[in-house]
């Protein structure tokens, strides 16, 4: 005999959870897509790359100016080897300035990605209940009740115990006595 259970299960979300989850499916995924896939086309990453790359050339700049004023102090002329030497140090100096602040920049754009797909992976809306419905189908749900109906329905015409839905018993003390039969439950006196 096969019996065959389904479980079929409903859940119940907040209304104003599930408006703002719809809402944010809509509008917020796009975003947080475009984070997941590129990262670097980010507004603030942008704006953040033009900001560093400006500081550091005004740090360049800066830097140069210093530099040519004490060598003119000093009485050393600008076309000189040693002028050109700390000239190229300060430009090196920029450029590791400018990769390093580059570099962070991409850094903080893989930690946005990772966010951004923590979020999306993350969010849910708020669930308020669950709903459980339960089914048997099969032979092993009915075929059971069908063989004791059967047998119930064949030992009805028998003689000397099954007559009537119920057996006879007589008690050897005088007693009565009762059981559950086929076809149906018993209760008998001597």
């Amino acid at each position: 005999m096969s019996t065959q259970n389904k479980t079929q299960q409903t859940a119940n979300f907040n209304p104003n959870s599930m408006n703002a989850f719809n809402a944010f499916t809509n509008s917020g995924s796009s975003a947080i897509q475009s984070e997941i896939n590129d990262p670097y086309s980010n507004m603030a990453f942008n704006t953040q790359l033009q900001m560093g790359n400006q500081a550091v050339q005004q740090q360049n700049n800066q830097g140069n100016q210093a530099l040519l004023q004490r060598l003119q102090g000093s009485g050393i002329n600008p076309s000189s080897p040693l002028y050109q030497s700390q000239l190229g140090m300060m430009q090196r100096s920029g450029m590791a300035r400018q990769s390093g602040m580059y570099n962070n920049l991409l850094l903080n754009a893989t930690q946005l990605r990772q966010q951004a797909i923590q979020q999306a992976l993350g969010y849910k809306p708020l669930q308020t209940g669950m709903t459980n419905v339960q089914s048997q189908s099969g032979l092993g749900t009915w075929l059971p009740q069908v063989a004791g109906m059967a047998m119930g329905a064949a030992t009805m015409g028998m003689g000397g115990g099954f007559g009537g839905g119920g057996m006879s018993h007589s008690g050897g003390n005088g007693g009565s006595s009762s059981f559950t039969t086929p076809g149906g439950y018993w209760s008998g006196g001597s």
